[in-house]
């Protein structure tokens, strides 16, 4: 499905399942938005790290140094223990974020932030 396809798709679900106005500003915007994507323009889909290994460095996982469990996110700290279930976020929003809160605990030394990468080299590197 080409991207503007999708977004009429989600244009009309909010307006026949969820009640939405499309009279309403936000509604009028975005059809603005959907205008503006060429019709030929297709994304692909992505369907996660199991299928598509992230290849970049451009995303950190934030790891507790005490047990080794990863932050998960959530509305509440969450950790876990599998970095495929953890929050891979880019570096601007942990520090924008969430090493501030950390520096307020004063537990920043006990985290460390990884990339993909280091965390897939570490584990090659166990018995």
């Amino acid at each position: 499905m080409k991207d503007r396809e999708f977004l009429w798709w989600i244009h009309n679900r909010l307006i026949t399942v969820h009640g939405e106005n499309e009279n309403y500003d936000y509604m009028h915007k975005f059809r603005s938005v959907i205008w503006t994507v060429p019709a030929e323009q297709k994304t692909p889909n992505v369907s996660g790290l199991e299928a598509r290994p992230m290849k970049s460095n451009l995303a950190l996982f934030l790891r507790r140094k005490s047990d080794g469990k990863f932050y998960r996110g959530a509305r509440f700290w969450r950790w876990t223990k599998s970095w495929r279930r953890a929050s891979a976020l880019p570096e601007n929003f942990w520090k924008a974020m969430v090493l501030p809160r950390l520096l307020w605990e004063k537990s920043l030394g006990s985290h460390e932030l990884l990339t993909l990468d280091e965390i897939l080299s570490a584990e090659a590197d166990r018995p």
